[in-house]
């Protein structure tokens, strides 16, 4: 392929494009509004940091289902019609507030995470399945991660201003529930020519491969893969993933247990820190392109390692009410953010890079991974919680990033 070639090829994702404004959507809804709206919502119904817990983990097990939409629209090529029905789903989003009962609330929950977490997939998988060169791949990521967090500043905002008005939940829900079917129509006019040409990568990669090669594939056991680059590289990823959702996945009732700061300025903390990543993911990518991810990853464990024993710390010295000291927590909180675009960028790169499979089954199965680990954190944090105090829910991150640091 001629320079001018690859050039041309590299535009279809080069400078900002009207499909990144689904992942603005996806991020409002799914990291900006979902972490304080939902465990707000569950608490006030229950009163249990544990039930907040099992919903939560209950929601998460949607993402299980990604990789069969991602398989099927590997196996098919179908991505443009099945991101369609991830939006769909994600629309479901709605349904949400209109319960009282957990069970039935986590299941709709369920079929929105699902929509959610494949339609972000997808849009990973245009980038780093189309055959872009690693410049384009990697600038076109760096991007997407910049649109991200303004979708999660959007989003913390938006909740924070609802809280503040003390709109009705339900309507707060329709609110959010709305924003995805905005999406689908983005997605409808825009990703046309992403699709073509990750098909056209995809046909040529398949015609490339030998029959012994597919055999292998499909004989590979778990232990195999498990010890396999990919697999090791997804179990480094749980660990530290599932050690930063044990905070994460209830951050505003952690700070509000651990050291009594109000939901709406944990929404707004956590804004101001996705509005700062914006400012140093340009940095990761640059990094990620010299040295590749490895170097990212551990340096990523270790913070996190870091900084889960400052939070411990500060919430034995502090005294729940204390003035602006309590405001510590929450710096050390938007700090620890700042670590997010290592898995926006070298994570799914890592993924797609050490993979056996198609682009889109790859970032499938991260998803689960994130799935899982989400679920073994926020579980592990409501049991700390409710067991032993607020306070102490930092260890697990503590504990889980530790053991990546080991393995990186």
């Amino acid at each position: 392929m001629t320079a001018t070639e690859q050039a041309e090829r590299d535009s279809l994702i080069a400078g900002f494009k009207p499909f990144f404004l689904i992942t603005f959507i996806v991020a409002a809804v799914w990291v900006g509004v979902s972490p304080v709206l939902i465990p707000a919502y569950v608490l006030s119904v229950t009163g249990s940091a544990t039930d907040v817990a099992l919903v939560l983990s209950l929601m998460a097990l949607g993402a299980f289902a990604v990789p069969v939409l991602a398989s099927a629209a590997d196996r098919v090529r179908a991505h443009r019609p099945i991101q369609m029905l991830s939006l769909l789903l994600a629309a479901s989003y709605v349904l949400l507030g209109l319960t009282d009962r957990p069970l039935v609330f986590a299941i709709v929950g369920m079929v929105a995470g699902l929509g959610l977490g494949a339609t972000n997939l997808f849009l990973v998988t245009y980038y780093l399945g189309g055959g872009y060169s690693d410049k384009a791949q990697a600038d076109a990521l760096a991007r997407s991660s910049r649109t991200f967090l303004f979708g999660q500043v959007s989003g913390g905002l938006l909740v924070a201003a609802m809280l503040a008005a003390d709109l009705p939940f339900e309507l707060m829900f329709v609110i959010a529930g709305s924003l995805p079917l905005i999406a689908m129509v983005i997605a409808a006019l825009t990703t046309k020519p992403l699709e073509e040409r990750l098909h056209a990568t995809m046909d040529q990669k398949d015609a490339g491969e030998t029959e012994a090669e597919d055999t292998e594939k499909e004989s590979m056991s778990f232990k195999d893969w498990l010890l396999s680059p990919f697999g090791r590289v997804m179990l480094g990823i749980f660990l530290v993933y599932a050690g930063w959702a044990a905070i994460n996945g209830q951050y505003a009732n952690y700070f509000f247990g651990a050291f009594g700061i109000e939901p709406e300025v944990s929404a707004a903390a956590a804004a101001i820190g996705a509005l700062l990543g914006v400012v140093v993911v340009g940095w990761y990518a640059s990094w990620f392109a010299r040295s590749g991810g490895l170097p990212q990853f551990n340096f990523h464990a270790l913070m996190r390692v870091v900084g889960g024993l400052v939070l411990v710390v500060l919430a034995l010295v502090l005294v729940e009410g204390s003035g602006w000291a309590v405001l510590l927590p929450m710096l050390v909180f938007v700090l620890l953010m700042q670590l997010n675009p290592v898995q926006d960028i070298a994570y799914v790169s890592m993924a797609a890079r050490t993979a056996f499979a198609g682009a889109a089954a790859a970032q499938g199965t991260l998803a689960v991974v994130f799935a899982v680990g989400e679920i073994v954190g926020v579980m592990s944090s409501g049991v700390v919680a409710d067991g032993i105090g607020w306070e102490w829910v930092p260890v697990v991150m503590v504990v889980l990033a530790g053991l990546g640091l080991i393995l990186g």
